[in-house]
Protein backbone atom coordinates (compact mmCIF):
# COMPACT_ATOMS: atom_id res chain seq x y z
CA UNK A 1 0.00 0.00 0.00
CA UNK A 2 1.48 3.90 -1.03
CA UNK A 3 0.76 6.37 1.78
CA UNK A 4 1.31 9.77 0.24
CA UNK A 5 4.15 11.73 1.84
CA UNK A 6 2.81 15.41 1.25
CA UNK A 7 -0.51 16.28 -0.56
CA UNK A 8 -1.16 19.71 -2.55
CA UNK A 9 -4.17 21.45 -1.49
CA UNK A 10 -7.56 22.06 -3.50
CA UNK A 11 -7.11 24.10 -6.36
CA UNK A 12 -3.61 24.01 -6.55
CA UNK A 13 -3.01 22.11 -9.73
CA UNK A 14 -0.63 19.01 -10.37
CA UNK A 15 2.75 18.85 -8.78
CA UNK A 16 5.13 19.55 -11.40
CA UNK A 17 8.41 19.81 -10.25
CA UNK A 18 9.94 18.04 -6.43
CA UNK A 19 13.58 18.10 -5.38
CA UNK A 20 15.04 16.80 -1.80
CA UNK A 21 18.03 17.69 0.28
CA UNK A 22 19.22 15.66 3.46
CA UNK A 23 22.22 16.71 5.93
CA UNK A 24 22.27 16.32 9.22
CA UNK A 25 19.09 17.49 10.95
CA UNK A 26 17.96 18.80 7.73
CA UNK A 27 15.19 16.59 5.38
CA UNK A 28 13.91 18.84 3.65
CA UNK A 29 11.67 18.32 0.32
CA UNK A 30 10.28 21.31 -2.07
CA UNK A 31 7.63 20.93 -4.32
CA UNK A 32 6.01 23.41 -6.89
CA UNK A 33 2.41 23.48 -8.29
CA UNK A 34 1.49 25.66 -11.47
CA UNK A 35 0.50 28.32 -8.42
CA UNK A 36 2.99 28.26 -5.55
CA UNK A 37 6.12 26.47 -4.05
CA UNK A 38 6.35 24.25 -0.80
CA UNK A 39 9.07 23.94 1.40
CA UNK A 40 8.73 21.28 3.90
CA UNK A 41 10.67 18.42 6.80
CA UNK A 42 10.04 15.69 5.49
CA UNK A 43 10.52 14.06 8.56
CA UNK A 44 8.77 16.12 10.96
CA UNK A 45 5.88 16.20 8.42
CA UNK A 46 6.09 20.26 8.91
CA UNK A 47 5.39 23.04 6.14
CA UNK A 48 8.26 25.62 6.52
CA UNK A 49 7.00 28.15 3.77
CA UNK A 50 5.21 28.63 0.51
CA UNK A 51 6.20 30.88 -2.42
CA UNK A 52 2.91 32.16 -4.52
CA UNK A 53 3.34 32.34 -8.32
CA UNK A 54 5.38 35.68 -8.97
CA UNK A 55 3.92 38.82 -9.97
CA UNK A 56 3.10 39.70 -14.32
CA UNK A 57 5.93 40.83 -15.54
CA UNK A 58 5.03 42.97 -18.72
CA UNK A 59 6.81 40.85 -21.40
CA UNK A 60 5.72 37.84 -20.93
CA UNK A 61 2.44 36.45 -22.44
CA UNK A 62 -0.41 36.50 -19.80
CA UNK A 63 -0.88 32.53 -20.79
CA UNK A 64 2.65 31.77 -19.01
CA UNK A 65 1.53 32.08 -15.64
CA UNK A 66 -1.84 29.93 -15.95
CA UNK A 67 0.49 26.88 -17.80
CA UNK A 68 1.08 23.87 -16.16
CA UNK A 69 3.95 23.42 -18.14
CA UNK A 70 5.83 25.98 -17.08
CA UNK A 71 8.37 24.38 -14.10
CA UNK A 72 10.66 26.23 -11.43
CA UNK A 73 14.19 25.36 -10.90
CA UNK A 74 14.74 24.06 -7.39
CA UNK A 75 18.37 23.89 -6.27
CA UNK A 76 19.81 22.85 -2.76
CA UNK A 77 23.45 23.69 -2.82
CA UNK A 78 26.08 24.32 0.75
CA UNK A 79 27.74 27.65 0.16
CA UNK A 80 29.74 30.17 1.83
CA UNK A 81 28.25 33.10 2.59
CA UNK A 82 29.82 36.09 3.11
CA UNK A 83 30.69 36.96 6.41
CA UNK A 84 29.84 33.43 7.80
CA UNK A 85 31.99 31.44 9.37
CA UNK A 86 30.05 28.10 8.71
CA UNK A 87 28.99 26.60 4.97
CA UNK A 88 24.87 27.72 4.92
CA UNK A 89 22.36 25.41 3.03
CA UNK A 90 20.55 27.24 0.39
CA UNK A 91 17.62 26.18 -1.78
CA UNK A 92 18.25 28.57 -5.17
CA UNK A 93 14.53 29.12 -7.23
CA UNK A 94 14.24 30.02 -10.50
CA UNK A 95 10.74 30.82 -11.77
CA UNK A 96 9.80 32.86 -14.64
CA UNK A 97 10.93 36.63 -13.69
CA UNK A 98 11.98 35.42 -10.16
CA UNK A 99 15.17 34.27 -8.72
CA UNK A 100 15.38 33.98 -4.91
CA UNK A 101 17.65 32.49 -2.34
CA UNK A 102 16.49 30.51 0.77
CA UNK A 103 18.87 30.04 3.34
CA UNK A 104 17.89 26.54 5.12
CA UNK A 105 17.46 26.95 8.84
CA UNK A 106 15.58 24.10 10.83
CA UNK A 107 14.88 24.66 14.77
Amino acid sequence: MKVPIFEGSPGEGPITNVSSYRRDDKDMVVYSTATRIRVIHYEKKQKICMLEIPDKYPSFPSYIYSSKAIKPTLIWRRLRIVGELQDSDVLIIQWMNMIKLCKVMVN
